[in-house]
């Protein structure tokens, strides 16, 4: 699933195999390149890590979770991207 995409971006499609309990997050690439002050991107990483740290909760809680995350890491550096996130826990 594509969120956010533009005219001409390439991508590849994978299937991906979903099991009960399992969470599936999909956000714009705002979240995985805001930056610090230093000017380091949030990045991949911490988003699994912090996705690791929280298999238990609701999808609305990993959402809150990551921008709280996201928000404590950039500080006062203004985001120039938007944050768009759709979270949802296979039954």
């Amino acid at each position: 699933m594509i969120l956010g995409a533009r005219k001409g971006i390439t991508f590849e499609e994978r299937p991906c195999r979903l099991e009960a309990g399992d969470l599936l997050l999909i956000c714009t690439d705002g979240v995985i390149e805001a930056l610090n002050p230093a000017g380091e991107m949030f990045g991949r990483g911490r988003l699994c890590e912090l996705l690791r740290a929280c298999p238990e909760a609701s999808p609305q809680e990993v959402i809150d979770a990551v921008l709280t995350a996201v928000t404590a890491f950039t500080g006062t550096t203004s985001r120039e991207d938007d944050v768009t996130m759709i979270a949802m826990r296979v039954m």
